[in-house]
């Protein structure tokens, strides 16, 4: 089941965001905070 939260697309397999040009690093920072639970 995908989900739409803002700009970013979201399902339990899958993610697509548009990072306007930034860092790979700043990417790769963003989905592994996004993968720890709150």
């Amino acid at each position: 089941k995908t989900k739409l939260w803002g700009e970013h697309f979201w399902s339990p397999s899958y993610m697509a965001l548009s990072c306007g040009g930034a860092p790979l690093s700043i990417i790769k920072d963003y989905i592994e905070q996004e993968r720890r639970p709150s």
